[in-house]
């Protein structure tokens, strides 16, 4: 950029330009899918892509399995996407090489496109940001999810219920990101923002990448618009941090002539930065309220998870009973639903035909998806009866013997992982 404009470029730059500039508009064009809100933005062209990319698998007998894959952005439709984007890069590529070979080099077209590329990363950047400072994308971790056992999780799992339990790491990493966006939304402050944004979404992509998040192709390639948008100050940014020389400014061209187009372009960039960050903020505040309402509410005892105190059976004082060979460890109650968990791990789940608390009722078996297992034979009748400071007893019969355990009521809140807070002093680590 800080060039003469008439320097020729090597052929090479020249062919490499052309490739990625038709390459990002291939992909971002007008803004990336899934990835900016107002959604419309982004997916002006997602019918064409959804008829092209099926089109272009059937001669190789490519099977997409679901264009409606719940979010997924790393489904078999994305990585097909992406490669029909690389061969039509390609082709344009030849193409252009052929028709405009003469051409000394494209200083206008990249510093014309550099706006747009500028504005894309923002938008972004303050969509993703602003969902993480709400904390509308991660959630505290609720009570189903602070009963089950670590090694359950998925590892997608594992990073929501990490990235939830701290809304101050959350909103701090979300913060940057906003802080980052909005820098890119002006041409002062565009090498600082795309420097925040290469930070920030490397940590994302590698969370991604590490934890088995579906969002590897989107973070890739915002962190390759960033590392764009860098690419002009690369040896500026080694002058100044490595090799310790003067730095001369960087050219924040293209200037208009004409002081009426640029008010006019200082008309219209006000309208797209208050439009922009208008909607963002209202849209994520109601998401946030739509949000509270969803978030599963804490149990109200009977409700709850049980720890098993004792147990007797036909009368006889034993350890944990079994069921099918498995030996109890906790039981827990939620609406209509029980889970036993056994010490090996095993977790059967059940959906009752009545009142626990004042009727003696069935177990009915489930599966995962809580529907009745057909043919299973029922667990039952059985009663759960409460007492003082959190104590009940099950009453019932299981495999033909009757059953009477004491349990106790295990408090959420009382949990090591949501009572232990932030700490300055600390004597001794605590590692639970």
């Amino acid at each position: 950029m800080n060039e003469p404009t008439s320097q020729r470029w090597p052929a090479t730059a020249r062919m490499g330009f052309r490739f990625l500039f038709s390459y990002l508009v291939l992909f971002f064009l007008p803004f990336p899918s899934g990835l900016v809100q107002p959604d419309w933005l982004g997916s002006l062209f997602d019918p064409f892509w959804n008829w092209l990319v099926p089109a272009a698998a059937a001669p190789f007998h490519i099977e997409i399995p679901n264009i409606n894959n719940g979010g997924s952005g790393d489904s078999t439709l994305d990585y097909l996407r992406l490669l029909c984007i690389v061969v039509l890069a390609v082709l344009a590529t030849i193409v252009w090489s052929a028709i405009d070979r003469r051409r000394d080099n494209y200083r206008k077209l990249y510093a014309w496109s550099r706006i747009w590329l500028r504005y894309a990363l923002a938008l972004c950047m303050l969509t993703y940001g602003s969902v993480k400072v709400l904390m509308v994308q991660f959630e505290p971790p609720a009570y189903g999810r602070l009963i089950e056992p670590l090694g359950q999780l998925s590892p997608m799992a594992l990073l929501w219920t990490f990235m939830g339990y701290s809304t101050t790491y959350t909103s701090f990493t979300g913060i940057t990101e906003v802080i980052g966006g909005v820098l890119l939304l002006f041409r002062r402050t565009t090498t600082l923002g795309a420097l925040i944004v290469v930070g920030a979404m490397t940590n994302v992509l590698i969370l991604n990448i590490s934890y088995d998040v579906p969002v590897k192709i989107g973070s890739a390639h915002i962190l390759l618009l960033a590392i764009v948008l860098l690419a002009p100050d690369l040896r500026r940014l080694a002058n100044f941090f490595v090799l310790n020389r003067e730095t001369p400014p960087a050219s924040l061209g293209p200037e208009f002539t004409s002081r009426g187009l640029r008010r006019l372009g200082l008309v219209l960039k006000a309208i797209f930065i208050v439009s922009v960050i208008g909607y963002i903020s209202v849209d994520t505040y109601s998401n946030y309220r739509q949000h509270l309402t969803q978030m599963e509410k804490p149990p109200v005892p009977p409700e709850g998870w049980y720890t098993i105190a004792s147990i007797k059976r036909d009368g006889q004082t034993i350890g944990p009973v079994s069921l099918s060979d498995a030996q109890w460890k906790t039981f827990s109650l939620r609406g209509s639903f029980v889970n036993v968990r056994a010490v090996d791990g095993t977790l059967y789940r059940f959906k009752t035909d009545g009142d626990i608390l004042h009727d003696p009722v069935h177990l009915l078996p489930v599966d995962d998806k809580r529907e009745l297992i057909a043919g299973a034979t029922p667990v039952g009748p059985v009663a759960l009866n409460m007492s003082d400071g959190g104590q009940a007893t099950l009453l019932g019969t299981f495999n033909g013997h009757t059953v009477e355990a004491a349990m106790q009521r295990e408090n959420p809140a009382d949990m090591p992982l949501m009572k232990t807070g932030f700490r300055w002093i600390i004597e001794s680590p605590y590692f639970h």
